[in-house]
């Protein structure tokens, strides 16, 4: 008994963090995608354009982790209309890479968190 308590107990907080970091893995897929569905239907021609910061705010407000760790959201349009920017036509791009601790008895690591997603401005 004295053996396979720590080994389960180890065993359970393992499967803790486990969840843990796929709860944050998924938050961050749904944040992008709601992030590059908003920015496609909101161009500069729509009755509530939005901005890069707007963007960026979107995809921090939906993270399962949003207050504990910093996150670096990049957005970029790709020109293919006859201007720049978010216009439509063009491809925008929204781009998150934030770190994760996870920690157990003994063993504490950081990793990277990434998704990114891309759509075309339809309105």
């Amino acid at each position: 008994m004295a053996i396979v308590l720590p080994a389960f107990t180890l065993l359970l907080f393992g499967i803790f963090q486990f969840s843990l970091a796929i709860a944050g893995y998924l938050s961050a897929e749904y944040a992008i995608n709601l992030a590059t569905r908003y920015a496609a239907i909101h161009s500069n021609t729509s009755l509530t354009p939005c901005a890069t910061t707007d963007i960026q705010n979107l995809v921090k407000a939906n993270l399962f982790f949003a207050n504990a760790v910093p996150a670096n959201v990049n957005v970029v349009y790709y020109q293919f209309a006859s201007t720049g920017g978010n216009v439509i036509g063009n491809v925008v791009y929204v781009d998150l890479v934030y770190s994760q601790t996870v920690s157990a008895p003994f063993y504490k690591h950081t990793f990277s968190i990434g998704s990114s997603d891309y759509r075309v401005v339809t309105r």
